[in-house]
């Protein structure tokens, strides 16, 4: 993996672009790799505890990229449904079989007796290659009243990838909401 520039100092508020390249050497295998890229402050914050110990932090973040050797791709299920009483939020499962990392978003509607009930947008939500990963359905609304117990009908539809190739996987299931 190169970078160019190795270093630079964005101060903040602005925005800098950097160019990476990833090549793979011929030999690898097809598959999916992951780099991290960790940024840093180049100047140490110094704080003391209440015993007057002196601490030194760097903070760091990293940032991952995702390269694919192959025609690989991703191949999601949504695998079941629950609701959280206490977040009072659904939890969609969401199963990721394909040999590729996906950003899918998401949209969706709860229904009861053909009535909507709420709908909403789940902003892309990255699922790795081969893993599971919950997708929160919040139903806390301001000025929503809570959910009452029942059977409810959940709809909706992932969407990944760029047009024109972009993959839609369109839901449908039943959700019980308990008692409590």
């Amino acid at each position: 993996m190169q970078f160019s520039p190795r270093e630079l100092i964005v101060p903040p508020g602005t925005t800098r672009r950097i160019r990476l390249i990833a090549q793979l050497p011929p030999h690898l295998p097809e598959g999916e790799y992951r780099v991290v890229v960790f940024t840093e402050n180049l100047q140490e914050m110094k704080t003391s505890d209440q015993k007057g110990n002196v601490v030194n932090i760097r903070g760091k973040v990293g940032s991952t990229f995702y390269v694919r050797k192959g025609k690989l791709s991703p191949q999601l299920i949504i695998d079941s449904s629950s609701f959280d009483p206490e977040k009072n939020q659904i939890k969609l499962l969401v199963r990721n079989i394909g040999k590729a990392s996906v950003l899918p978003t998401a949209t969706w509607t709860l229904k009861q007796q053909g009535s909507i009930i709420r709908s909403g947008k789940i902003q892309p939500t990255g699922i790795t290659a081969q893993s599971d990963r919950y997708l929160f359905l919040n139903l806390a609304d301001t000025g929503k009243t809570a959910i009452a117990p029942g059977k409810y009908e959940l709809s909706g539809e992932l969407i990944w990838g760029q047009a024109p190739n972009q993959t839609s996987l369109p839901f449908n299931m039943n959700l019980i909401v308990p008692s409590q």
